[in-house]
C-alpha cells in the first residue's frame, strides 16, 4: 500500500548554547535529520511507483533566524531545509511533492492548505497562519 502524503515532525529539543555543543549533537541529528531521511527513502520509492504523493517536513524557522540556546536544533531544521529542496528537485519530475512547512499547532487548515497549494514547486518556509 503506498502512501498519498507522509508528514515527518520530529525533532529533538535539546536546549544548548552554540559555544557548548559536544558529542550529543550527532544524536540530536539523528533525530531531526536522520529520521527524515528515513521516512523520505521509503516513501519516496513507493510515490515515485505510484507517480504521486506528497511529503511534509514541519519546522525551518531556526534555520533561517538561528537562536543561540537552540543551536542544536538550528543545525538541524538546516539540514532538512537542504534535504528537503534536493529531495524536491529530484522527485519532481516522478510526481512526488515535498515541502517544508512551519505552522502553528492549531492551524490544521493551513497545513491543509500547504498540501494542496504550489504542486510542483517548492514551498518557501513561511510561516502559515
Amino acid at each position: 500500500m503506498q502512501p498519498d502524503v507522509v508528514i515527518y515532525n520530529a525533532a529533538a529539543m535539546s536546549e544548548t548554547m552554540a559555544s557548548g555543543l559536544g558529542p550529543s549533537l550527532f544524536d540530536d541529528l539523528k533525530v531531526t535529520v536522520g529520521g527524515a531521511v528515513t521516512l523520505a527513502t521509503f516513501a519516496a520509492k513507493a510515490m515515485k511507483q505510484a507517480g504521486k504523493g506528497t511529503i511534509l517536513f514541519t519546522g525551518g524557522g531556526l534555520s533561517l533566524e538561528p537562536h543561540p540556546a537552540w543551536a542544536a536544533l538550528g543545525m538541524g531544521k538546516a539540514a532538512l531545509r537542504n534535504y528537503a529542496f534536493s529531495l524536491h528537485r529530484e522527485l519532481r519530475e516522478a510526481g512526488v511533492n515535498d515541502r517544508e512547512i512551519k505552522f502553528d499547532e492549531d492551524d490544521a487548515q493551513a497545513a491543509e492548505d500547504a498540501l494542496h497549494d504550489h504542486r510542483g514547486e517548492y514551498a518557501q518556509t513561511e510561516p502559515l497562519h
